[in-house]
């Protein structure tokens, strides 16, 4: 990969997330890495402890980031500590292996992932994983048991915490402090285990849906039954204790049994609902040896604190480990601040653009280091209460330092909206790099959702949505419309035929390899797709399951090219070997049995992975030129009356856009 010396350019935004952008575009269709002036006058990695497997997985697995993205762009590199302990935190988790495997690759020091033991236990990924040095954790979703019989809450408003089963054994299948799992509705801590079927809570189940789940009724009769309200989920109700009482309470107010109702001779019994066993696991010795290999060989150590990998467009709830884990190595060696070497947290900002597609992009940004406040160290040490406070407070500093470098929204269609309002402010600005195209995104983003609430903010946003409706029934992508509304017939038929000619001298070119891949392609996309499909199953955090999409196309293609690549030499040693007995080549073209070994050899090294990259890219040029095809079209196809109306509301959209710029932008 190239290196570039980017310059600075200021980029007017909404809210402005980072003044300045770096880099500009050179070649679409080629990956570049990015850094920052004098980012490079250290060694990119510490090469004195690196094995020889651990160099050429390294190598392996930059040039597979290298073909699988198009465009990849580094930016904060001088913010990462030349020396001295460091702890890397990552996120947004949106891409499975391939973030681990980018920070690595990318870094100017080595890092050391935490990596969960499951994955690390796998054959290939377990294997890469111990090469790159990671460090396994034990995590408790990966225990997770799935338990028999049926539990219930008997009084969600006067006992929340007591838990009854029907057909369970608590005292052989839990232990104070595992917890209980329900699907897609959260967990609560076991504190005291009674008998087999009673135990109590340390705190109540805080989601509705839980309450919902373990408070359902089935109505047993002789003449009549009530029927159990259903629990509002409203998310803006005062408290769930209120939301609870209020949707119980006519179920609850005269117990089970009651006379004063109509049907006296009908019960409602609780029906409950199945559940989960999560272990409690004791992570102090991992702590210990994070800390030992910050404090003592100052290393550096990388995280993702939301845990495991997710395709929402927000931040999973941050995990307390990195705060524990920097604190807890100041607090046991204050004489690391006083050797000017303290443990210091790089925020480290992963950005995909579409990540689980093939040759999409990437912009990875390392934020300012962050240095542990005295303060908390002197709180964390003090034990109790205070540590809590201390850990809240370092985990706060460092989800705001990570959304300093990422983009996240609360909600797609929030995101869908940032993402039409940053195309049009793109067409204000035509050149706008990849980094630059990110700054846009993040500072709308902050803009936005300060001034949401704002009426003028609100109107826009609504006319940003609609407009975008618009062009997805008319299967326009906002930088047509300037196309199809300014293009005259005559020019456009022209360019329809002239693109229309390079696809067909495109196509037959890339034919021969394509068909080659095809098997490839088609194993690796089902197979990814069951994978997603799987994770998502398992999971109660994913949306889509698109996190796991990438990594396993990435993990399958790896292990399918050269399993293919050595059948297509094998066949191809089998037809011209002079010796074959059923090959259909003829005698004039067979070779000796050296001749033949040396051109499969050939084929397997050089030929096909060749061949394989050039179709890459053909295939690449060829879906550019399919995509500018409809434009064309559309400008014959579309009314041209839709077409102006569709023109002018674009201008007025980019008008009022750049009023609320102006408006709420940085002065």
């Amino acid at each position: 990969m190239s290196s570039h010396t980017a310059t600075s350019e200021r980029t007017p935004l909404l809210q402005s997330g980072n003044g300045h952008a770096h880099g500009h575009d050179t070649s679409p269709s080629s990956v570049e890495t990015i850094v920052d002036v004098d980012a490079h006058n250290h060694s990119p990695h510490d090469q004195k402890t690196d094995t020889f497997m651990t160099n050429f997985v390294f190598w392996f697995f930059e040039s597979v980031l290298y073909i699988f993205f198009r465009e990849i762009r580094i930016r904060g590199l001088q913010n990462f500590p030349k020396s001295g302990p460091v702890l890397v935190v990552a996120g947004p988790h949106s891409n499975q292996f391939i973030d681990a495997i980018f920070l690595w690759t990318h870094t100017p020091r080595r890092v050391r992932f935490l990596a969960a033991k499951k994955t690390m236990d796998r054959r290939g990924v377990g294997f890469a994983a111990r090469t790159m040095q990671s460090i396994p954790v034990e995590r408790p979703q990966d225990m997770i048991k799935s338990c028999p019989g049926l539990i219930h809450l008997p009084d969600p408003v006067n006992q929340p915490r007591f838990i009854c089963g029907r057909g369970t054994s608590f005292t052989r299948d839990l232990k104070p402090r595992d917890s209980i799992s329900l699907s897609g509705a959260g967990s609560a801590e076991v504190a005291e285990i009674i008998s087999d079927t009673e135990l109590h809570l340390r705190e109540p189940f805080r989601n509705p849906s839980a309450v919902q789940m373990l408070t359902r009724t089935a109505p047993r009769s002789f003449g009549g039954s009530v029927e159990a309200p259903e629990v509002s989920t409203d998310e803006s109700s005062s408290s769930w204790r209120e939301t609870i009482t209020r949707s119980y309470s006519t179920i609850f107010a005269g117990g089970m049994w009651s006379s004063s109702r109509p049907g006296a001779n009908s019960v409602n019994l609780p029906v409950g609902t199945s559940w989960k066993r999560v272990p409690f696991v004791d992570q102090s010795e991992l702590l210990q040896n994070v800390m030992r290999r910050l404090y003592e060989f100052e290393d550096v150590v990388g995280i993702f604190p939301e845990g495991g990998s997710h395709d929402r467009p927000e931040f999973l709830p941050l995990k307390a480990g990195a705060a524990v884990m920097a604190l807890g190595a100041m607090a046991a060696h204050p004489d690391l601040a006083e050797s000017g070497k303290p443990v210091r947290i790089v925020p480290a900002g992963i950005n995909y653009f579409n990540p689980h597609r093939f040759r999409s992009r990437a912009v990875i940004e390392f934020g300012e280091a962050l240095e542990v406040d005295p303060v908390l160290i002197r709180m964390y040490q003090r034990g109790g209460e205070s540590k809590k406070v201390a850990v809240a407070r370092l985990l706060e500093q460092i989800k705001t330092a990570l959304k300093a470098v990422t983009v996240t929204a609360p909600s797609y269609e929030i995101l869908t909206i940032i993402q039409v309002a940053r195309r049009l402010f793109r067409s204000i600005d035509q050149r706008m790099s990849l980094i630059r195209n990110l700054y846009v995104t993040r500072g709308l983003m902050k803009g936005y959702l300060a001034n949401m609430d704002d009426p003028q903010v609100e109107a826009l946003a609504h006319s940003l949505a609609d407009y975008d409706r618009w062009l997805t029934e008319l299967g326009v992508k906002d930088h047509e419309v300037d196309t199809i509304s300014t293009i005259g017939g005559g020019r456009a038929l022209a360019l329809l035929l002239s693109r229309l000619a390079a696809l067909l001298f495109i196509v037959p070119l890339s034919l021969p390899g394509s068909i080659l891949h095809l098997p490839m392609t088609i194993i690796t996309e089902i197979i990814s797709v069951q994978k997603a499909r799987q994770a998502l199953r398992e999971s109660s955090v994913k949306i889509r399951g698109y996190d796991v999409l990438g990594t396993w196309k990435l993990l399958v293609a790896t292990v399918l090219l050269p399993t293919f690549y050595a059948v297509y030499s094998a066949i191809l040693f089998f037809l011209i070997y002079d010796r074959s007995t059923y090959s259909p080549v003829p005698d004039t073209y067979r070779l000796s049995l050296g001749y033949a070994l040396l051109l499969s050899v050939f084929s397997l090294t050089l030929l096909l992975p060749a061949m394989g990259y050039a179709t890459v890219r053909m295939n690449e040029v060829a879906l550019d030129i399919l995509r500018s095809l409809w434009p064309l079209v559309a400008a014959f196809v579309l009314p041209s009356k839709e077409i102006e109306n569709l023109r002018r509301r674009r201008e007025e959209l980019k008008d009022s856009l750049a009023a609320v710029v102006r408006l709420y932008g940085p002065k």
